[in-house]
């Protein structure tokens, strides 16, 4: 009877081990997963600085393009009347067109500076008003640690701030603009 007894409860204790086994760890309390590139990707305001940061890029590197293919057409041309000019007279064009060809890079690297540094602006913008919201839900959430949720394979739902973050976002934004146009 004793042993009956004892293989029982070890059976009992070998059915219960495997369904603890198999049942997934619980989330640690406080910990809190948040995507910063995620929450402003989705959100209106994320989208709209991308979409602005775009056009700019577009139309000046359209412009700039047009700009390249005319000199470069006229390189073409200037080759082609080579044997038809003086060597000075071609000398002289060809070193105005090198300035040119010069003027129109630095038009180009200057583009690029200003739209790094719009993107930065708008990052930082971006960032004054993020950054306050995942504090709070940080806060709300009773998190202890907040980690990148790109980092994490596999996580609950429950415990990422990221979707909560880019409606904040959108809202506090909406606000702002809301107060810019009064």
């Amino acid at each position: 009877m004793k042993i009956a007894l004892q293989l029982a409860l070890l059976a009992t204790l070998t059915v219960a081990s495997k369904a603890v086994a198999e049942t997934p760890a619980a989330v640690p309390p406080g910990f809190c997963l948040f995507s910063r590139g995620t929450a402003i990707a989705s959100s209106r305001a994320g989208n709209s600085a991308i979409h602005q940061l775009d056009e700019l890029q577009k139309t000046a590197a359209a412009s700039l393009a047009r700009q390249e293919a005319m000199l470069k057409l006229e390189d073409q041309t200037l080759a082609g009347q080579r044997s038809k000019l003086s060597a000075t007279d071609y000398q002289i064009r060809l070193t105005e067109l090198e300035i040119r060809v010069q003027d129109v890079a630095t038009a180009r690297s200057l583009h690029d500076e200003q739209v790094a540094r719009t993107r930065v602006a708008a990052q930082a913008a971006i960032d004054a008003t993020l950054d306050p919201i995942v504090e709070a839900l940080f806060r709300e959430k009773h998190c202890a640690v907040v980690m990148e949720r790109n980092s994490a394979y596999f996580y609950a739902n429950n415990i990422d701030l990221t979707a909560e973050a880019s409606r904040r976002l959108d809202a506090a934004l909406a606000g702002r603009s809301a107060e810019a146009r009064r």
